[in-house]
């Protein structure tokens, strides 16, 4: 997709107007013009017809200075489709125009995007449905995606970030947050696995506890009375409401029964009523029925003379025309005055011309057989040649797919060079990895052969200072003298070494000897411009920080150095001596001290403690910090705890490294086996595309020759076609001859026939008039019975009206029987029920009686009594509920069981309590190991989903890195990022970010008169971007701190990296800057006419200077 116009109207700052971006050949725009003119204004329309539209358009970019109420502005842009560009979209035509329509309708703000196919315009009808083409395949573009539209504030905010803050703009720019969260999401799943697995653990103990319990159940003798007097309430309970239940339903079935006898008797009287009415209804059925019977019949009768007559008619009719057509025959016979010996001679010479035909057919079919024969063989050749001709092509199809799905075979060998070179690199970073193992395998060697090497306290100064980063000294028998001492100093040194058990110096200003500590002064901080040659590199420091900042002179040793004249005090007074002259230490350690502090520096500020860092020396500043000569900074602690723990700190500490360093070293083998990997398979790719092309090569040259064989055979079979097709058109023109000859004979044989008919023809004439008048008779017979016929079926139609509507009320007479007869069926069977319930209710009264008696402690009662009895508690109690009669049964149920057992002193209930409990506790241990295999699989989860998150990480940074490694040397620097964890922390990362030029590591961090940080943070960009296919790229004022030179270069590289269309936006180009681009657009502000454009060419093309409106 290549713009090629864009369309402004009623747009801040130019109205309408219209833009030219270039050609279709044109790769690079350059847009330059003042402050203020628009060419941002167009970078951001362009950005907003591509699915990026601002939260702020209406606001921003709408032109103020009408007045009226309804506002708007449209924006067009005319886009070229090209087939051969990199992002072609093949439902596109070669052009399209995409529209914007923005503004204000009655004061509420509106948007409207459009497209224009084929002069056929589609409107959307939100922004979402317009972002969601440019969202899919080909063009791929995100949501935000501000790497199409590059802005210098962006650019070198990326640049200037923390380490973790330019990590999570990386991040979200490469698009890594989707497997970060993933990652997220199943550490979350192996933390709820893990908290389901304590709890089932808990449960486990806790359901063993009860297991324990339910062993030592005790039998208690009180539950036995209580559970006796329960179970006899409510046993009389039960039986009471049982009595009132069988009252009950005595009185409402004997209800029940009197009303179903009733209903009985007056359905029955409905049912008779209705069988008189359909008696009736039916015999006047059976008497219209007979009515329409008889009818029929004479309406039968009627149209079998009708049927009789029309036939004789026809029959008289047949032999009317039969006789006319003899008649005429014989008549035309006549006419012609032939005679049979004639008609004779004619049908002999037609059969001789028969026979004739028949030979020359049988002639002809030989040949064609004969022809059909080597039609068959020569098609047979040829479908074998065109075998051959397709296989060969197919072939030749296949190995030209191969060749355009891959790159060519020069292209394939310089990537399989780049490969190899990148696997070079690989083997030297698995080496670097391999060696820093071995060097910290053997740093914990030493650490540990040392462990009994020192006294106990040296050793835990030693490894605190590994451990936590402290600057620190260690003497004693671990330092031993400085070479190039003379006799007399190498033995002092000698000496006091053999005397001393150790002594410590650490860069916070402490000294520990002899299990006694010495402070110095933290105050006493010397200024940078002090250092002379006194001291171990002190040359360097002294040239180096002439010219730059020094720091305050206050401190006790310092305070009449340099009063006098503004002079800077000297150091060979105090560098060397500033421990011995404190007056702290014992005489014995001056000389060694000395020594030592030659490469110690107390610097007053930053960049001082930085330039004596570079010389060699150790700086301290004076709030904590220490310098290297590598230019890095260390906090220095304000206390240091010595002692045992110490000591096994810094042990764990060099473990640890030396996992770390074997980490490193697999992930650097594994690195050095993917590169491997990439080589093969890049080298078994160019063997692929080197065989295609030798195969093309041969199928190209043999494909002619097979092809001219094809076209030969071809003209053959069609030369041997054409023949047979002319035979056969012969063979069917001498039957279709054969064929009227065959029809003349029988003609002639006909007339002869007719000629000897002649003698009949009175005959024939007569019997003609007697045909003539039978017809006429049979006329007058067939329409006479016609009409009987029709007046039969009227009244034959009304009876049978009368019958169907009699036979509907019969139906319907039936249905209401029909539904009468179930009915009452059902009112019999219901009947006969309830007699036989209450027949089942009185039967089961002595039952309950007794039931009711034995519950109540009244046997004297009778079954007649009790029934009084319940009649009587009916009239004044109410029935228990079915819930109330289902509790009485459950306890009864339960508690009957629990008193027969511990009547008979047996208790049952403490094993069944005890199997239950066993059960439950069986169903825990399950649970626990259901989640133990849960909380295995989400630890493999999130196991994989960091590895991948980290390899795709890796990978993703490496190309990151790798290409702007590539940008950089074009400008003669060197760089490169690095990732590395944040410690103790799950997810955090950090992207460190180091640029210098040549190979001395001096940051190049800071604006010059080359713009280096404007240039460093246009190539990362440009690194990024590459990861990502856009249709097109703006660089808004990316150059606007560049030298002349260095925008060549970035120029160059733009060229070359993009390949596509790409706006850069510059307010300070000149005109031999723009003469290195393609196109150019010179955007300028007007008083009275608004903003205007001036397009430029390049000087080797066809210049422009008009302007365009």
């Amino acid at each position: 997709m290549i713009p090629l116009d864009l369309k402004l109207a009623g747009v801040r700052a130019f109205g309408n107007h219209v833009v030219n971006l270039g050609g279709p050949e044109v790769r690079e725009v350059i847009m330059f013009g003042p402050n203020g003119s628009g060419k941002s204004t167009i970078a951001r329309m362009i950005q907003a017809l591509v699915g990026d539209a601002p939260d702020d358009l209406q606001r921003s970019f709408l032109d103020e200075r009408d007045s009226r109420v309804n506002k708007r502005a449209s924006v067009e842009m005319t886009v070229l489709n090209r087939k051969g560009d990199e992002l072609w979209n093949p439902d596109w035509p070669e052009t399209v125009t995409l529209g914007l329509e923005f503004g204000y309708e009655n004061n509420r703000a509106f948007s409207r995007y459009y497209t224009v196919i084929n002069g056929k315009r589609q409107t959307y009808r939100t922004h979402e449905e317009y972002a969601a083409m440019f969202r899919r395949h080909p063009f791929s573009i995100k949501p935000d995606d501000r790497f199409m539209f590059i802005q210098q504030g962006e650019s070198a905010a990326l640049v200037q970030m923390r380490p973790r803050q330019r990590y999570e703009t990386m991040k979200q720019f490469l698009g890594l947050e989707d497997l970060e969260k993933r990652w997220q999401d199943t550490l979350d799943a192996k933390e709820r696995t893990g908290k389901e697995l304590s709890e089932a653990a808990s449960q486990h103990g806790i359901l063993e506890e009860g297991l324990k319990r339910k062993e030592i159940a005790a039998n208690r003798l009180r539950e036995y009375r209580h559970l006796s007097e329960e179970l006899k309430r409510t046993e009389q309970a039960l039986a009471q409401d049982n009595l009132l239940r069988l009252v009950d339903r005595l009185r409402r079935v004997g209800h029940e029964e009197a009303r179903l006898a009733a209903s009985l008797l007056e359905e029955k009287k409905k049912r008779g009523s209705l069988e008189d009415e359909l008696q009736s209804a039916k015999e006047e059925t059976a008497r219209c029925a007979a009515d329409s019977a008889s009818f029929g019949a004479l309406i039968a009768q009627a149209r079998a003379r009708q049927a009789k007559a029309n036939q004789e008619r026809a029959e008289a009719r047949r032999l009317v025309e039969e006789g006319e057509a003899a008649i005429g025959s014989l008549e035309r016979i006549a006419s012609e005055g032939l005679s049979e010996e004639d008609l004779e001679r004619r049908a002999q010479e037609i059969r001789e011309e028969m026979r004739a035909l028949e030979k020359q057919i049988k002639e002809g079919e030989e040949n064609r057989e004969a022809l059909s024969r080597s039609l068959d063989e020569e098609r047979n050749r040829l479908a074998d040649v065109r075998q051959s001709v397709q296989r060969m092509e197919s072939e030749l199809a296949s190995a030209e797919e191969l060749l355009r799905k891959n790159e060519s075979s020069a292209e394939l060998a310089a990537k399989v060079d780049s490969a190899r070179a990148d696997l070079a690199a690989q083997r030297e970073a698995a080496y670097a990895a391999e060696t820093r193992l071995q060097e910290c395998e053997r740093a914990l060697r030493t650490l540990e052969a040392n462990e009994t090497a020192m006294p106990p306290e040296a050793i835990a100064a030693r490894d605190e200072y590994l451990a936590q980063g402290v600057d620190a000294v260690i003497l004693g028998d671990a330092v031993a003298p400085r070479s190039g001492l003379s006799r007399t100093e190498l033995v002092s040194i000698e000496g006091a070494l053999g005397d001393l058990r150790w002594a410590v110096l650490l860069g916070d200003g402490r000294v520990l000897v002899n299990y006694q500590e010495y402070t110095i002064a933290r105050t006493d901080f010397l200024p940078v411009e002090g250092v002379t040659a006194h001291g171990a590199g002190a040359d360097g420091a002294g040239a180096d920080g002439a010219g730059m900042e020094g720091a305050g002179t206050e401190g006790a040793g310092m305070e009449g150095a340099g009063a006098e004249g503004g002079v800077r005090p000297e150091t060979t007074t105090t560098s060397e001596s500033l421990l011995v002259a404190s007056g702290d230490l014992p005489p014995s350690l001056s000389t060694l001290l000395a020594e030592i502090l030659r490469t110690v520096v107390f610097a007053g500020g930053h960049e001082s403690a930085a330039a004596l860092g570079r010389t060699g020396l150790v700086a301290y500043t004076p709030d904590g910090y220490r310098y290297d000569r590598y230019g890095r900074r260390y906090s220095v602690p304000e206390r240091l705890c010595v002692g045992r723990a110490a000591y096994e700190m810094a042990l764990s500490e060099a473990r640890n490294a030396l996992t770390f360093a074997q980490e490193g070293s697999k992930k650097a083998a594994q690195a050095r086996a993917q590169a491997e990997e990439v080589v093969a398979r890049l080298e078994d790719t160019l063997r692929q595309v080197k065989d295609a092309e030798e195969r093309v090569q041969s199928l190209r040259t043999a494909l002619p020759e097979t092809r001219a064989e094809q076209s030969r055979f071809e003209k053959e079979c069609e030369r041997i076609q054409s023949g047979l097709e002319m035979l056969l058109a012969e063979l069917t023109e001498l039957r279709v001859q054969l064929r009227l000859r065959g029809n003349d004979i029988r003609e002639v044989e006909a007339k002869i026939e007719r000629v000897r008919k002649l003698g009949e023809l009175p005959r024939m004439r007569q019997e003609l008039v007697e045909a003539r008048h039978r017809e006429a008779e049979a006329r007058r017979v067939a329409e006479e019975a016609l009409e009987e016929a029709r007046r039969h079926e009227a009244a034959k139609e009304v009876a049978d009206q009368r019958v169907s509507a009699l036979r509907f009320d019969i139906q319907r007479y039936e249905e209401r029987l029909e539904d009468l007869v179930p009915r009452i069926d059902d009112i019999e069977s219901r009947l006969e029920e309830k007699r036989q319930e209450l027949r089942e209710i009185q039967a089961s009264v002595p039952f309950v009686a007794d039931e009711w008696r034995a519950a109540m402690g009244k046997a004297e009662l009778g079954d007649q009594e009790v029934l009084t009895v319940g009649q009587a508690m009916l009239d004044t109690s109410s029935l228990a509920s079915e819930g109330q009669r289902i509790s009485w049964r459950s306890k009864i149920s339960e508690i009957r069981p629990t008193v027969d057992a511990l009547k008979d002193e047996v208790i049952e209930t403490a094993e069944e309590d005890y199997l239950s409990a066993k059960t439950e506790f069986d169903r825990a241990e399950e649970e626990l190991r259901r989640v133990g295999e849960a909380f295995g699989e989400a630890s493999s989860r999130e196991a994989a989903a960091q590895d991948n998150f980290k390899k795709v990480m890796q990978e993703t940074f490496g190309r990151v890195s790798s290409r702007f490694q590539g940008y950089l040397s074009k400008f003669g620097w060197t760089g490169y990022l690095s990732v590395e964890p944040v410690q103790g922390t799950q997810f955090d990362l950090q992207i460190y970010l180091s640029v210098y030029e040549g190979t001395e590591p001096r940051p190049l961090m800071r604006n010059r008169s080359g713009g280096e940080t404007s240039a460093v943070a246009a190539l990362l960009t440009l690194a990024m971007v590459k990861e990502y296919r856009r249709p097109f790229y703006i660089f808004d004022e990316i150059d606007q701190s560049l030298d002349p030179a260095n925008v060549l270069k970035l120029g160059s590289i733009l060229r070359q990296e993009l390949g596509r269309k790409y706006i850069v936006i510059s307010h300070r180009l000149n005109r031999s800057h723009l003469e290195q681009g393609q196109f150019g657009i010179g955007v300028y502000r007007s008083q009275s006419e608004g903003s205007r454009t001036r397009v430029y060419q390049r000087k080797d093309a066809v210049r422009d200077g008009s302007a365009t409106p």
